[in-house]
């Protein structure tokens, strides 16, 4: 069986990341950024009660770090981690 070619994560986030920081609109004001697996196997971080994906990733602990990162440069002090059995874990609470 063949699987699909994936393609890299991290160079399309670094343009996701460069338009983002650079767009005009105004940032929501979150207070929680929310790591989440998805129903394909990957994981996803969004803005608390947010929609949209700000990234995916192929493990966890890649997703973990770049909530970390974001919550640190946005002034978000809580990261909240959602595992595959529904259970929710606080990982980091900073200033």
């Amino acid at each position: 069986m063949d699987l699909p070619a994936r393609t890299p994560v991290l160079p399309d986030l670094q343009v996701r990341e460069d338009r983002l920081l650079t767009s005009s609109r105004p940032r929501p004001t979150a207070r929680e950024l929310h790591v989440e697996p998805t129903a394909d196997g990957r994981w996803a971080v969004r803005y608390e009660h947010g929609e949209r994906t700000l990234s995916d990733h192929l493990t966890a602990n890649e997703a973990k770090y770049f909530a970390k990162q974001r919550g640190r440069r946005e002034g978000i002090a809580t990261i909240v981690v959602h595992d595959a059995y529904l259970n929710v874990h606080e990982i980091a609470h900073f200033r």
